[in-house]
């Protein structure tokens, strides 16, 4: 069974910023392997954690920031995409 890992998130209008916590093991070596990412969705699988997000407006996937604050916290940025 997935559990939904406890997470906030907050907004501007440059990007998406997602905490999630009390998640262990990931690390920037693996974390590639966990993830999935298009313009408008992401997913996070790490068993047993499945976290999901479908954005409203498009993300720039290509530029998503990943820091890890300690061992069981991570924050992704997520910078929105500039309408031209």
């Amino acid at each position: 069974m997935n559990i939904t890992p406890k997470y906030v998130w907050t907004q501007n209008n440059e990007a998406i910023e997602v905490t999630i916590y009390n998640i262990y093991g990931i690390n920037k070596a693996n974390i590639k392997h966990f993830i999935q990412i298009t313009p408008i969705f992401f997913n996070l699988n790490f068993s047993p954690y499945l976290f999901q997000i479908d954005f409203e407006n498009e993300i720039d996937p290509f530029h998503i920031k990943l820091i890890i604050i300690n061992k069981k916290e991570i924050k992704f940025i997520f910078p929105k995409k500039i309408k031209k």
